[in-house]
């Protein structure tokens, strides 16, 4: 940043004012030692560059003679050195008076050369009503577009955003002023785009709201704008969605005059759509829009793919995928990056990495978002090695620089990884660069915040603390985070500690979830202090916290431990009613803790319902249900054959595997049964009667690979 700075002051004080002379000193035989002067510590071929670039921008506008010449010089014009005075000094030496396309073309390019003082200045300069040149619309459309540009620039700071939009209004306030001029569609559309930009959706909708009493019409681009502000909006809810259908409708019914719905606005439809979780609508507005004989563009296919990321269907992500292939729309790093995150969504990550490998013989380079998706799914595939490898690649990549996010990503890996070593190499890596270099990635809380996890897992208490007061005595936002993995390396060792992390939450009113209280919970539980653990319960209702699945399934596992099955029970079934989704880790908790409780018929319930929610549980689990159902002495012999009937049926229907031993004994339970009910008849009228028929004379076979054959038949 400082060279930067050096830069242009070298080139403002030094190079700008020789240049503006070169002229004369060439007519007086003084170039020679001017460029002398200039380049006395340059290269030899600098000094010819910087020499040719003077004399050809000395000759292009001194060739001027007409103010046709010069506006269509000004248009074109992307050398900095060349401000918009030095040019109005020119016309002024050659005798041509500017007007009022040659001073918006010169605020035009004010703005396109970022000399934003310039721009002001020549504003003020015409606005003067002496000036023979005054302000037309295209001047206010100029001036309100580069305030547009900005607020882009600066969107992350809202107090100069806010100034910004006041500048927007107070230029629109001008314009009124003047009787002469009156706003125009591209007026409001300039307006309306810069509201939208700094997220103030009100102003947009004013704006909007006046082009009606102006009798203003607008265009194909005011409905687009307007439909991306609603998908914006924080307020109003499914309202907004219906305002952006309701426009669209309008438009292809044909009461809009002249205007016909293009890709961009159904675009901006279906993304107010995705927006309020409409996948339903959005998808048949793209199946809409391709009847209309409007064809998506890599825009239309990122939202969609996008979209179904967010529900979790790469099914549909990878049609749409494979569908631009066959309709020949390249797939640029934009798509790749919808996709790929798609697949990290839906954990599959083979097929991510399959997409990665087909994305580099495509011959595109990830960009820094794609990078970081991948080292996050190769770390949640386990497949560290593979992100270490991106890591390295990026690290002596010349395009790609690794930004923090990046740096985050690359040292929770090695948290994950155990890699411990690698975890502190690279933190004290990127922490002197830092402290070195401004123009580095900075660490934040999440820098910090990663590697004292790292310290957690690894044990080192002390460097935990001392990382925590660090970030403590530091100018970083605290966050729940930050006392969670402190109290969770506490629980084992220091319950103090660990018990001291919610007081100072409260303390400084960090927002509290249920991840806190859950490992108080599971710590007391662990150590078997039920009555502190039922304290921190009684504390999170107080503090109106709702409990979620970990605390839910360390309740029940605390009361299993201490055979309060009913009470464990209680607990799973209150779960479900607060619509907390069981996962895998609380369905075997409670079906284990049936079964060794003698609640065998419970277990047998919810292991069913976890087979038809699509939980594949541990193998363990389900050839303890069966164990406990073959050895059950107080449960008839129909009963246990009904129930093993049912489990294996459900299995089969999701293509579930089990142990090819404990399938051959639920086997014979099944054929022994029928035995005893067909009056000792063989197998083949089993399969004659009613039932699974699928289990015909083949399974029963007590060899190894024809148990096999059964597995793959029967749950692949």
């Amino acid at each position: 940043m400082t060279t930067q700075l050096l830069n242009v002051d070298y080139l403002t004080n030094v190079v700008r004012p020789y240049a503006s002379d070169l002229g004369v000193a060439l007519v007086f035989g003084l170039g020679y030692y001017l460029f002398k002067f200039l380049n006395k510590k340059e290269e030899k071929k600098v000094k010819e560059n910087i020499k040719e670039k003077l004399l050809s921008s000395i000759s292009k506008w001194e060739s001027a003679k007409s103010i046709q010449k010069y506006n269509s010089l000004i248009i074109s014009n992307n050398d900095k050195n060349t401000d918009a005075f030095k040019i109005l000094n020119s016309m002024q030496k050659a005798g041509i008076n500017p007007d009022i396309v040659t001073y918006n073309c010169l605020i035009d390019m004010s703005h396109r050369l970022e000399q934003k003082e310039q721009a002001v200045k020549l504003y003020e300069e015409i606005s003067d009503f002496t000036n023979p040149a005054q302000p037309d619309i295209v001047t206010y459309n100029i001036l309100i577009k580069g305030l547009v540009f900005e607020i882009r620039e600066n969107r992350e700071n809202k107090e100069v955003v806010q100034k910004l939009i006041e500048k927007v209004k107070q230029t629109f306030n001008d314009l009124r002023s003047r009787g002469n001029i009156v706003p125009n569609v591209i007026t409001f559309n300039t307006a309306i785009d810069a509201c939208i930009e700094a997220d103030s959706i009100d102003s947009a909708w004013n704006f909007y709201n006046e082009m009606a009493q102006l009798n203003v019409k607008p265009d194909i681009y005011t409905y687009s704008t307007m439909i991306k502000s609603l998908k914006c909006c924080s307020n109003v809810g499914e309202n907004n969605l219906q305002t952006a259908l309701d426009i669209l409708k309008k438009i292809n019914n044909g009461e809009c005059e002249g205007i016909v719905s293009d890709e961009i606005l159904y675009n901006s439809v279906i993304d107010t759509c995705i927006k309020y979780s409409k996948i339903d609508i959005a998808e048949k507005l793209y199946q809409e829009m391709i009847s209309r004989n409007i064809f998506p563009s890599t825009i239309t296919y990122s939202i969609m793919i996008k979209a179904y990321g967010t529900v979790f269907n790469l099914d549909a992500a990878l049609n749409l995928f494979n569908e631009m292939k066959l309709s020949n729309i390249k797939r640029n790093d934009v798509i790749y990056g919808c996709i790929i995150n798609c697949c990290v969504r839906c954990s599959r990550f083979h097929i991510m990495n399959e997409l990665y490998e087909n994305m580099l013989t495509d011959n595109i380079e990830p960009n820094l978002i794609i990078y970081n998706t991948l080292v996050k799914g190769f770390n949640k595939m386990k497949k560290f090695n593979k992100a270490f490898e991106l890591y390295e690649k990026m690290s002596n990549s010349k395009t790609i620089q690794p930004n923090i996010v990046i740096y985050n990503s690359i040292l929770d890996c090695c948290v994950e990884s155990k890699n411990y070593n690698k975890l502190i190499a690279i933190y004290d890596d990127i922490k002197l660069k830092a402290k070195h270099n401004e123009n580095f990635p900075q660490l934040n809380v999440i820098t910090h915040s990663t590697v004292m996890k790292g310290y957690c897992k690894l044990g080192d208490m002390e460097k935990a603390k001392e990382l925590y007061n660090f970030i403590k005595s530091g100018n970083y936002q605290f966050d729940e985070v930050i006392y969670n993995t402190m109290a969770d390396g506490s629980r084992a060792k220091d319950t103090e500690s660990a018990l001291q992390m919610l007081t100072d939450m409260k303390a400084i009113g960090v927002i509290r979830s249920s991840v806190i209280y859950s490992i108080l919970i599971k710590m007391f539980s662990n150590e078997g202090k039920e009555e502190e653990a039922n304290k921190i319960i009684q504390e999170m209702n107080k503090d109106r916290i709702k409990p979620g699945l970990v605390t839910y399934t360390t309740l029940m596992q605390m009361y299993i431990r201490s055979k309060k099955l009913d009470k464990a029970i209680e607990i799973f079934y209150e779960m479900k009613k607060n619509e907390v989704t069981p996962d895998y880790v609380s369905y075997n908790f409670i079906i284990n803790g049936c079964v060794f409780n003698k609640k065998l018929e419970v277990a047998i319930s919810i292991l069913i319902e976890s087979i038809r929610a699509n939980i594949k549980l541990s193998d363990e689990t389900y050839n303890n249900v069966f164990e406990y159902l073959l050895s059950n002495k107080f449960m008839k012999p129909n009963e246990r054959s009904f129930h093993a009937t049912n489990i294996c049926k459900e299995l089969k229907e999701k293509n579930f595997e089990i142990d090819y031993e404990m399938y051959s004994r639920v086997m014979r339970l099944l054929f022994k049964k029928n035995e005893n009910h067909s009056g000792g008849n063989n197998e083949k009228q089993y399969n004659n009667k009613g039932g699974n028929n699928d289990f015909n004379n083949n399974n029963y076979n007590k060899s190894k690979d024809g148990l096999n054959k059964v597995r793959r038949y029967n749950f692949k």
